[in-house]
């Protein structure tokens, strides 16, 4: 072998573990951890009955659920979108990023079937996934919105993957699926149910149909246990003078949402929210993604907890993994305990 090859293998050798170590830059995970602990509460910009609250919910600390929202973007076209930013290179980003949050319960949306096969080969040791998943590999594969949950701490009691089949002419022929998980928690011996969902995009009429049918499917299990229902939910602010804007009935959609058991973690964490105040990766007067912090209020995602789960802490994760956005959205975070 000559010097000049070995010289070529000595450089890929010391050149792989950066691409196999994606770099997170911007993480909002330290902060979060940093509040866990009650001296890290700033007491005089609390009441002295939040405050109580507070300090309540951390005396729970050792059982904190995280849980994370993350829309990770279908490779449908990606032979239009630069090579950077296609599902081969993204998939090792959005590893590292979720790996980074530590989270013990992922709900995505917006994958094919492939690749959440894909994701599960990096991250199944620790995550089991629950989603409509086909048997069979198929030529036109429906959206898979689904929930990892971490193997050493839960276990699965009940599970399904829903189907809205009842409004076509309002919901369109395409099928609407969420996915509905039920979990015990070794650490605390209680059980509550996950759901991830993905809002139709193309229809207010079809978003407000799938809000409702939400709240009264999600009704009878808030009264039986904590739950929470995470996800891409298209929310667009009524900022009526952003015409680059393509809906404006964000805040209706979550009227109806937290018109009875729902409580939106963004707006009742005990504790605060962290990160940018939007979900989507634009720049203000553009709805291109992956360019920036997106156009502040405007939050597609969320997290909603039912029942006696409280929120802590909510935040929008604004990390870039070697220099690029992971996804076109932002992931939601929230720091969660189960009092049911």
């Amino acid at each position: 072998m000559n010097i000049s090859i070995k010289l070529f293998l000595l450089l890929v050798s010391l050149w792989m573990p950066s691409l196999l170590l994606a770099k997170v830059e911007e993480s909002i995970t330290p902060l979060l951890d940093h509040y866990h602990a009650i001296a890290n509460i700033e007491t005089k910009k609390y009441s002295k009955n939040q405050h109580k609250a507070i300090t309540d919910a951390l005396s729970h600390k050792g059982s904190i659920i995280r849980v994370v929202s993350y829309q990770m973007l279908f490779n449908r076209y990606d032979e239009i979108l630069p090579s950077h930013l296609r599902w081969k290179e993204r998939l090792p980003r959005i590893v590292q990023l979720l790996k980074e949050m530590n989270a013990d319960i992922i709900c995505s949306q917006q994958l094919y079937p492939k690749q959440v096969t894909d994701l599960l080969e990096q991250v199944g040791k620790e995550y089991e996934f629950i989603g409509n998943l086909p048997e069979e590999e198929e030529k036109d594969p429906d959206e898979v919105h689904g929930v990892f949950y971490r193997k050493s701490r839960f276990t699965c009691k009940e599970a399904q993957a829903c189907t809205i089949r009842d409004a076509e002419e309002i919901l369109g022929p395409e099928a609407q699926t969420f996915t509905e998980v039920h979990l015990f928690d070794k650490i605390t011996g209680k059980e509550f149910a996950v759901l991830s969902v993905h809002a139709p995009f193309g229809s207010p009429d079809a978003r407000e149909y799938m809000a409702r049918f939400l709240v009264g499917h999600v009704e009878p299990i808030c009264e039986q246990k904590a739950c929470l229902v995470a996800g891409d939910f298209n929310t667009f602010m009524p900022r009526v003078d952003d015409s680059f804007l393509p809906y404006y009935d964000g805040n209706y959609i979550l009227k109806i949402l937290t018109s009875k058991n729902l409580r939106n973690s963004r707006d009742t964490a005990l504790i605060g929210t962290l990160g940018p105040l939007a979900t989507y990766t634009n720049k203000e007067g553009s709805l291109l993604p992956f360019q920036g912090k997106g156009t502040p209020g405007v939050f597609l995602d969320h997290i909603f907890a039912g029942g006696n789960m409280i929120v802590l802490l909510h935040a929008v994760q604004p990390a870039l993994v070697d220099g690029f956005f992971a996804s076109d959205h932002m992931p939601v975070i929230a720091d969660c305990v189960n009092l049911h």
